[in-house]
């Protein structure tokens, strides 16, 4: 009993690395404004401000070290526990998320990239090529669940004819990030032009056909998590838990008629 709690202790503290130094410091979030900060302190206290708001206040936090590059940031406690995994890319740049924690420690609910102390970004090294097979002359939304295990990330992931694709490993951060993606129809070789990669734009239909008028097909991504475990496998005949990530995707074809009150002369803006 004693040797159990000795290797029990001896985890723990292996596990908790609070002298992680760098990522004490002000960091700026990936906002066009540049007014989204979290400051780590050396005393163990949180910080977060938000266009001039105070989200939280020199709040206690523990730092769990997962890699040598990669640390979780707990604090708080019930439903306003807050964790947020801080991955380094550079000395002074990181790649991270936070959790919808109040509905489950695994269940991501932004990623960002961040600078510490006003130094200049640095590009984000891409990861592996993640190849998306869909149904020959697949059309409509699809979904990637991104199932955890003890496997390596897949890097093909197959959409059944329901839509579905499981994606055997953890969601890799610099992935959602970077999307490099590649969508194809299965047995075909040429791949389909993806309109948004991050999923930063909300296209209307109209922008849709006039920006992409010379494509067959198009894939666009409408999202990450963003919506309830219940209504999606109601919708869907499936039973995925509330901690699993999912994407949410949608294939479109080209059209054979153009839509009603379209015009010729339509205006695009980021």
């Amino acid at each position: 009993m004693k040797f159990t709690s000795i290797i029990l202790l001896l985890f723990i503290a292996i596990s908790c690395d609070n002298s992680a130094a760098f990522y004490i410091g002000k960091w700026e979030l990936n906002k066009e404004n540049g007014v989204s900060t979290r400051t780590l302190t050396a005393d163990n206290k949180l910080s977060w401000d938000f266009m001039g708001n105070k989200i939280i206040e020199d709040v206690n936090f523990n730092v769990v070290r997962i890699t040598s590059l990669k640390y979780d940031i707990i604090c708080g406690q019930g439903k306003d526990r807050i964790k947020m995994t801080m991955q380094k890319l550079s000395n002074n740049q990181c790649i991270g998320c936070t959790y919808k924690f109040n509905i489950d420690e695994n269940m991501i609910d932004e990623v960002f990239i961040a600078r510490k102390d006003q130094h200049p970004r640095e590009s984000i090294p891409k990861p592996d090529n993640e190849v998306i097979i869909l149904p020959k002359d697949y059309e409509g939304d699809f979904f990637i669940v991104y199932q955890y295990s003890a496997n390596n990330q897949s890097t093909e992931i197959k959409i059944n004819k329901k839509g579905i694709g499981i994606n055997q490993g953890e969601p890799n951060l610099k992935q959602l990030f970077s999307a490099n993606r590649t969508f194809r129809f299965e047995g075909r070789k040429k791949d389909i032009t993806i309109a948004n990669p991050n999923g930063s734009h909300d296209y209307s239909d109209i922008e849709i056909d006039s920006i992409f008028k010379n494509e067959e097909n198009i894939v666009i991504q409408k999202g990450f998590n963003q919506s309830g475990r219940s209504s999606w496998n109601s919708e869907n005949n499936e039973n995925v838990p509330n901690n699993l990530n999912i994407e949410y995707f949608e294939v479109k074809r080209k059209r054979t008629a153009p839509l009603p009150h379209m015009s010729s002369h339509v205006v695009f803006s980021h």
